[in-house]
């Protein structure tokens, strides 16, 4: 987001590639991404550092998105502005130079860059074991479909798409969802269990539902003799698709709901935080990640701005 520099996790490095225009929010984004890399380095040792790649684009505004939120802290309304990502975000930019790419554990895009999801996804940066995948709203994820349904991933996807991002997707490949498909856990995974069918170059769906927590699908291997993990189920429609659902974390004591914005980012970023120090992504795994997101993402939505 404009003006929000990447948080670093505690032991993972991070590059942050990104275009901004040839305007005064362009400058200040690029001033504090500056700060964060100093202040990456003033780390002890081998700790953990934040590279970035930014180019200027003349004649574009830099990206921005404005959110408004009711008394209640849920989403009223929101304005974005994002039009340089499709005009000026060239694979190029996201791999950087292919003799000076960094070696990549998770590979992290969202539905802005849809124009070069497919040349990522099929040439990734060096040792990427892991491509993450946001689509950020509605309209971007029908955006992302002829993508998932032709591109041949060089390394494992996982997206997370809330589910009403999940519906669209279903819906644009021609699944049949019933109404109020939130209403029924069986029916999510039932619709995230088709999407993966229907998408080879997906691996998993992290689908967040808010309150009600995630469903979880994730392709194994098909047969009879196949094992399904304690706590997961083989949908009935499918063979080669296994499915959970987590509840969201339990506010703590003294805990309230202040605001939900960040709450899908925050439970994502965890997620990606984990499988980077992971040597697989497994069922167990992407289950260990996203109880871990939720707990983060808990925190956010019961933190004051102010504080974070």
């Amino acid at each position: 987001s404009a003006g929000t520099p990447p948080r670093r996790f505690d032991d993972v490095d991070v590059t942050f590639c990104t275009v901004v225009g040839d305007d005064p929010s362009g400058a200040f984004v690029k001033e504090q991404l500056a700060k964060e890399v100093e202040r990456s380095r003033d780390g002890v040792g081998d700790g953990p550092r934040l590279h970035v790649h930014v180019e200027r684009v003349e004649g574009h505004p830099t990206a921005s998105y404005i959110a408004m939120l009711g008394s209640d802290g849920e989403l009223a309304a929101a304005a974005a502005v994002m039009e340089i990502f499709d005009r000026a975000l060239r694979p190029s930019v996201m791999m950087i130079d292919r003799d000076r790419r960094p070696r990549t554990d998770v590979l992290v895009l969202d539905g802005n860059v849809a124009n070069t999801t497919a040349a990522l996804i099929a040439d990734p940066p060096n040792g990427c074991r892991v491509i993450a995948i946001d689509p950020i709203s509605k309209a971007k994820a029908k955006r992302l479909v002829p993508v998932l349904k032709t591109a041949e991933a060089a390394a494992p996807v996982v997206m997370k798409p809330n589910v009403f991002e999940a519906e669209a997707l279903a819906v644009d490949l021609g699944i049949a969802v019933p109404a109020n498909v939130d209403d029924s856990t069986d029916a999510v995974a039932a619709m995230c269990a088709r999407i993966i069918e229907a998408c080879p170059a997906l691996h998993a769906l992290l689908c967040t539902r808010g309150p009600k927590g995630v469903v979880i699908a994730c392709r194994v291997a098909s047969g009879a003799a196949a094992i399904v993990p304690e706590g997961w189920s083989r949908e009935p429609m499918s063979s080669s698709v296994i499915t959970t659902a987590l509840p969201a974390a339990p506010l703590l004591r003294g805990q309230k709901v202040v605001k939900v914005t960040g709450a899908g980012d925050a439970f994502f970023s965890t997620v990606i935080a984990t499988l980077a120090r992971s040597p697989n992504i497994r069922p167990a795994t992407l289950a260990e990640a996203s109880r871990a997101g939720c707990i983060v993402s808990r925190d956010v939505i019961t933190t004051p701005p102010s504080k974070l």
